[in-house]
């Protein structure tokens, strides 16, 4: 009896050691929306997500109930003229992260069914290839021209 509680309380110890959440291999941090007008239908979400595997994993896009479409957008510059160019989906590197912040890459929302407000979140789910998806909550924030000013894109 006694050897069979032990192989049960090694079992279950061993079961709680390896059922860790999957979502720990990928850190979402500095994630936030941009507050839209009246009448804008289209919003970005920035965010830097982290790779905490030894594997590449694939960021495929992102869902939310706020607007019709969320895709990843990249910024290319080309001749002096910016432009955003639809990405059916980005690499983390193993170990590294993806940085989708202003004048880079971000999720564009587009078809919105709602002024994004600053102050209040918005819930969007990310997609990734051989990866559960991760539902996270996004704060909006507004950038005033001064702060605009200070903020460096690389």
């Amino acid at each position: 009896m006694k050897k069979i509680i032990i192989a049960i309380t090694i079992l279950f110890t061993s079961l709680t050691l390896f059922s860790a959440p999957l979502t720990a291999d990928i850190s979402v941090v500095n994630i936030f929306a941009r507050a839209t007008a009246k009448g804008q239908d289209v919003g970005a979400v920035y965010l830097v997500l982290k790779n905490n595997t030894h594997s590449d994993i694939k960021f495929t896009g992102a869902t939310t109930s706020i607007a019709d479409q969320a895709d990843i957008h990249i910024m290319e510059m080309e001749h002096n003229v910016s432009s955003m160019k639809h990405e059916g989906l980005l690499i983390i590197p193993a170990q590294k992260e993806l940085q989708m912040l202003p004048g880079k890459s971000h999720i564009m929302l587009m078809g919105l069914k709602q002024p994004l407000v600053k102050g209040k979140t918005l819930t969007v789910t990310l997609h990734f290839e051989n990866h559960p998806d991760l539902t996270v909550n996004v704060p909006i924030q507004s950038i005033d021209d001064e702060e605009m000013t200070g903020m460096h894109m690389h």
